[in-house]
């Protein structure tokens, strides 16, 4: 994290049934040697793939797909986060 970034407090209205995924940028940027950057349209194939998917898999998932892309030589940290939002607590 850059400590002279400057932060905005930005609101996102979920539904019941949406899916949030965080990722570190060395999932988008994970190039192999002489290869293109695994980027947002492979992710975006795998996420539409996984739908049904429970979140930790989901996560766990694109960590191995970015890992395969690498022929297993990471670069940079590979961090993902998925959550599901159900709704609120009855």
């Amino acid at each position: 994290m850059d400590p002279d970034a400057v932060y905005r407090v930005q609101r996102l209205t979920l539904g019941p049934g949406d899916r949030l995924v965080l990722l570190s940028d060395g999932v988008l940027e994970a190039t192999p040697e002489g290869g293109s950057a695994y980027g947002a349209s492979q992710l975006h194939e795998l996420l539409l793939g996984s739908r049904k998917v429970a979140p930790y898999e989901v996560a766990r998932l694109v960590v191995q797909d970015v890992i395969a892309h690498r022929a297993g030589d990471l670069a940079d940290d590979v961090t993902v986060v998925c959550l599901d939002w159900r709704g609120p607590a009855s």
